[in-house]
């Protein structure tokens, strides 16, 4: 009679990791510029990054720059952001953790700082997410990244998102009535791969060439070794 050969276990595929709710928050004007925070609840399972994308009008806004907002911040660990990617309409920013820290607090993921084109105007700003309904991806897509001890830690977190939120320039209220934005962003820079934690490695001491009398004196040289970890997923850390 045969005997089948031994079967081995099959292991069931590890939970998914559960981010926050992230959103706009209330923009404030700055002059010239306009203050937007992404914000994020309180996520079920600990994260380690982000990245963000948000759509707006570029008729009416100029992005300028996003910083870290202070969520990354409370786990007490240094921060880094990458340099944000090339959309048009759209502003990017990814930030992580070093050193392996983590964190599930709510708070402010990253403040966007747009200069306004015109003195008045209605511009909607949205929250382009990662996945349905928009299709944004690991660089395009708006999502919170797992810790490092997380089952899925090279997946972005099951995140929710908040509405859109339409702001007009000539007083900072929001609530006015504007055209919805489109989310349909096309990365024109290189995709942010965060795949693994970035790390600052300190330079070592330049070590001078040796020199004899028939050779001309050769310049000190030194090595510098920097790595980054997911610094879009746009495509930038984990």
């Amino acid at each position: 009679m045969p005997v089948s050969p031994p079967q081995c276990p099959v292991s069931p595929p590890p939970a998914p990791s559960i981010g926050g709710r992230i959103s706009i928050g209330t923009p404030t004007l700055s002059g010239a510029n306009l203050i937007v925070p992404v914000l994020t609840s309180a996520s079920q399972d600990p994260y380690t990054g982000f990245n963000a994308t948000v759509a707006f009008d570029a008729g009416l806004l100029t992005y300028k720059g996003g910083t870290s907002g202070g969520a990354l911040e409370t786990s007490g660990a240094p921060t880094f952001c990458a340099p944000p990617l090339t959309f048009s309409g759209r502003a990017n920013i990814g930030c992580v953790i070093l050193g392996g820290g983590s964190t599930t607090s709510a708070g402010t993921l990253a403040n966007l700082t747009f200069a306004r084109k015109a003195a008045a105007g209605c511009v909607t700003l949205h929250v382009f997410t990662y996945g349905p309904p928009d299709g944004g991806d690991t660089t395009t897509g708006t999502f919170t990244i797992p810790a490092h001890n997380s089952p899925n830690w090279d997946v972005p977190q099951q995140n929710t998102y908040g509405p859109d939120v339409s702001v007009d320039l000539a007083d900072g209220s929001t609530g006015c009535a504007g055209p919805a934005a489109t989310p349909t962003p096309t990365a024109t820079g290189t995709p942010r791969a965060w795949t693994a934690t970035p790390t600052m490695t300190p330079s070592p001491t330049p070590t001078a060439v040796p020199t004899d009398a028939s050779t001309p004196a050769a310049a000190a040289t030194a090595t510098v070794d920097a790595g980054e970890r997911r610094g879009g997923r746009p495509r930038g850390a984990d």
